[in-house]
C-alpha cells in the first residue's frame, strides 16, 4: 500500500507541475482564441488612447502657438463691485479710438474678458 500512495502522490504532483507549465505567461500552450482577442483588442484600445493624447497635445500646442491680441494703448479698464447686487460693473474705454463698452456680471474676470472680446470685434481683430 505504500508504494500506491507514492505513486498517488507522485502522479497528482506530476499533474501539478504540468498544469503549471503550461498555465505560465509566455510559456507552455499558446494563448486561447479569447485570450488573443482580448490582448487584440486591449492593444487596439491603448494605441486608439495614445493617438487622442497625440491629437490633443498637438491641438494644444497649436493654440498656445496662435498670437493673443491684446488691447491697445490707452485701454482703460474701470470695475467697480456693488455688494448688495452682488454684481460687478465695468467699462473699457478706448479714448484713442473713441470706443467704450460697458458691462455687468457676477464675476471680475469673465466681465473683463468679455469687454475685450467686445473691444477687439469692434476693432475688426479674430479671437
Amino acid at each position: 500500500m505504500a508504494s500506491n500512495r507514492t505513486e498517488s502522490t507522485d502522479r497528482l504532483s506530476m499533474r501539478d507541475r504540468v498544469r503549471q507549465v503550461l498555465t505560465r505567461k509566455g510559456e507552455g500552450a499558446p494563448p486561447c482564441a479569447k485570450c488573443q482577442r482580448r490582448a487584440e483588442q486591449d492593444r487596439r484600445e491603448q494605441e486608439a488612447r495614445a493617438a487622442a493624447r497625440a491629437r490633443r497635445q498637438a491641438e494644444w500646442e497649436k493654440e498656445q502657438a496662435r498670437p493673443r491680441p491684446r488691447l491697445p494703448d490707452g485701454a482703460t479698464f474701470l470695475m467697480t463691485y456693488d455688494a448688495a447686487a452682488v454684481e460687478w460693473t465695468g467699462l473699457l474705454e478706448v479714448s484713442a479710438l473713441g470706443l467704450r463698452f460697458e458691462g455687468k456680471g457676477r464675476s471680475f474676470e469673465p466681465l473683463a474678458r468679455n469687454l475685450a472680446h467686445e473691444c477687439w470685434e469692434a476693432m475688426g481683430i479674430e479671437t
